[in-house]
């Protein structure tokens, strides 16, 4: 649907959106075993590495959507260039991760995933806090990312109980903010026609 949207719309925020939650779906399909069952059975060695590399290919991505969908170069420079440096630290770690060690590599990632999301965080509340509307989307939609990012790491902590909504966080807390982007791209595209019906 936002690939078609891209197409029409011609905003690159919809491509970037698109790409990136086609890597994130590529890292859940790694960690749960599906894409070794079923894209490469016969690449162990690609499938040992595969994570941390499918992370940072994710974080970048991620970074990318970012600065596009929050105009982070107009609201924060200094929020602009830590993700920027984002992206450039997840290049770093897919490169790392097919020439490093596996144990490292994975570490590396998960650090890297955890510090992304802090600055995506961070910088969606600059940007909000400067007055841009659909900044509100995407921080709620984050905020849904890593409450599921949560409850996963403290069911796997025995801090909360084995239930359907403790075990399946991660992909709940991904389809809300899967959904909650869509909705901020909607209302980004509102946001851009008020401002040229303003400016006419």
């Amino acid at each position: 649907y936002n690939l078609f949207l891209f197409f029409f719309v011609r905003d690159r925020s919809y491509l970037f959106y698109v790409i990136y939650i086609a890597s994130y779906g590529m890292v859940q399909m790694a960690y749960n075993g599906m894409a070794f069952e079923y894209l490469w059975p016969g690449l162990p060695a690609w499938h040992n590495i595969s994570l941390p590399f499918l992370i940072g290919n994710a974080v970048f991505w991620m970074a990318l959507f970012s600065k596009n969908f929050l105009h982070s170069r107009d609201h924060s420079a200094l929020m602009d260039r830590i993700i920027t440096a984002v992206a450039i630290l997840s290049g770093g770690m897919m490169v790392f991760s097919v020439a490093g060690n596996y144990l490292a590599a994975i570490r590396a990632a998960m650090l890297l995933m955890v510090f992304a999301s802090g600055v995506i965080v961070a910088a969606g509340a600059v940007v909000l806090r400067k007055g841009y509307r659909p900044a509100r989307f995407f921080l709620i939609s984050w905020a849904a990312f890593l409450a599921g990012m949560m409850l996963i790491a403290l069911n796997k902590l025995s801090v909360v109980p084995s239930v359907f909504i403790t075990e399946y966080a991660i992909q709940i807390g991904s389809a809300l903010e899967v959904t909650l982007l869509s909705v901020g791209l909607a209302d980004r595209i509102n946001v851009i026609n008020e401002e040229k019906r303003i400016a006419q």
